[in-house]
């Protein structure tokens, strides 16, 4: 086993806002953009800079002036629920949009397969803040959107509020939660420029060949289970990977962290899980993460299965977190190098 560490400390970073503009502040002073070498080797992060297609068919909703019985073709002909949107089985090219300033209760699960050039897009239209997303009710009430099928893009939603795992649960119940969850099948899945507020986890990902970037993530739901994912042994979590090949990138992810339960305190920013699924080639760059019990956590021992992890390249992120570690072990073991060039610093409470 062969594990290289670079690790630097430095003193101050940044005040209380988190703007986007901030963070680009803060990766140009650290001296960011992914190394050659690692986009030699991490093909599947090519796709990152992704743009918006052209949609090839519209449809949209809106829960205040919308009817589910209209055609969702024309913002005056809008849906009205999220149950509408999941009965509509969606094509290559297709995108819903919903509208901003308006909340939207309940769970979507996404149905539609997208292709390379024509991912199914799911986003807003109108003017105003973005489309808030609050699943407190349904089957599915641990997620706002589920996304079943390869090639989506989700970009420019506000999730918030949504509920932990029961008391006391296992891996799998933990692993079902998620505002955002996104399936085996969601292959090549773009996420960016979302919000998640007072979410106990935030994204739990098993789509390969997906990249999750340009988003702020914001804390527990305080509102259940004091904050934890599944007291008293989860705290909450910003992004679960749940397999390999994946980058997560250029995100801030901050305040996932509660006191008390089974470790005294406990959450983190990002987790590499699930001993079910291969954990090999992970992306992670360019995040900036502050106010976490910790910055990453790999599993081994703790988990379902012990699962060797492989060609994890984390660099030129900026840990501002409680735990100075960049790497939280717990007894995992590498086949190949993990290489960090992060910059971490403790945080006192």
């Amino acid at each position: 086993m062969k594990i290289r560490l670079r690790l630097r400390f430095i003193d101050t970073l940044f005040g209380t806002t988190s703007r986007f503009f901030v963070l680009c502040v803060f990766w140009a002073l650290a001296g960011v953009g992914p190394s050659h070498s690692a986009e030699q080797d991490l093909k599947f992060d090519v796709h990152q800079n992704w743009p918006t297609p052209n949609p090839i068919r519209r449809f949209f909703v809106d829960s205040k002036a919308g009817k589910d019985k209209n055609s969702g073709r024309q913002p005056d002909e809008a849906w009205k629920t999220l149950r509408r949107v999941s009965d509509h089985r969606f094509q290559p090219g297709d995108h819903i949009l919903f509208q901003r300033g308006r909340q939207f209760v309940g769970c979507l699960l996404l149905n539609g397969q997208g292709t390379q050039n024509n991912p199914i897009v799911i986003g807003a239209y109108g003017k105003g803040r973005a489309p808030k997303r609050n699943p407190n009710s349904g089957l599915c009430h641990v997620n706002a959107l589920q996304l079943r099928g390869p090639h989506h893009i989700v970009q420019n939603l506000h999730f918030h509020h949504t509920a932990p795992a029961a008391p006391n649960a296992g891996f799998v119940e933990v692993w079902a939660t998620g505002a955002l969850h996104i399936g085996t099948d969601g292959t090549y899945s773009l996420i960016r420029g979302n919000r998640f507020e007072a979410t106990p986890k935030a994204i739990q990902s098993y789509g390969e060949y997906s990249l999750i970037t340009n988003k702020h993530i914001d804390g527990p739901n305080a509102e259940q289970q004091e904050g934890f994912l599944s007291k008293p042994y989860w705290g909450p979590i910003g992004i679960q990977i749940g397999t390999g090949n994946q980058t997560v990138a250029f995100n801030m992810i901050e305040n996932m962290f509660v006191q008390g339960g089974k470790w005294g305190a406990d959450g983190g920013a990002i987790e590499i899980d699930d001993g079910r699924n291969h954990k090999r080639n992970i992306h992670i760059h360019n995040n900036v993460t502050r106010n976490n019990m910790g910055f990453l956590e790999i599993s081994w021992e703790h988990d379902i299965e012990p699962r060797a992890t492989e060609n994890v390249v984390v660099e030129h992120n900026i840990s501002h977190d409680y735990i100075t570690k960049t790497l939280s072990s717990g007894g995992q073991r590498t086949k190949t190098a993990v290489y960090i060039t992060t910059r971490s610093f403790a945080q006192s409470r």
